[in-house]
């Protein structure tokens, strides 16, 4: 299989947005900003995949959310598909979820997160033993 078949994951808060865990109103008037490196490893996995974005954020904030990443200038047609939460669990469940459904699909290559216990999980997976997996952490993404 060639690599540009696969997908790669990418988390929204934390990952691509910063202020992680403030209320969606908040974010939306002030305090959201881009993460260049989660922006910049975006744009570069867009050329070796396809890009999903899963997030834990509810379905019902999906239309706002969009606009707000294109407002930012984040390129969101090179977003294959968003995945909002619909389900009345916790985001990491919801996320956790998400990507095996994903990797039902087809290959994951990759998967960026800010959370070191979901990444945990997805490496003790058999399914994910050839994913790489990438921790974001003060405005760095680390191999995991």
């Amino acid at each position: 299989m060639l690599e540009k078949d696969c997908f790669i994951v990418f988390d929204l808060d934390g990952v691509l947005i910063g202020e992680e865990g403030v209320d969606y109103i908040v974010k939306l008037s002030t305090f959201s900003s881009k993460r260049k490196i989660g922006i910049q490893m975006l744009e570069e996995a867009s050329h070796r995949g396809k890009i999903i974005v899963v997030t834990g954020k509810h379905i019902s904030e999906k239309r706002n959310t969009i606009e707000l990443l294109s407002e930012m200038g984040i390129n969101v047609n090179i977003i294959r598909k968003f995945k909002f939460r619909e389900e009345d669990i916790s985001p990491r469940e919801w996320k956790l979820k998400a990507i095996r459904m994903i990797a039902e699909e087809g290959n994951v290559c990759e998967v960026h997160d800010d959370d070191e216990t979901l990444l945990s999980e997805l490496k003790r997976d058999p399914l994910f033993r050839k994913t790489r997996l990438y921790l974001y952490r003060d405005l760095v993404a680390f191999p995991f």
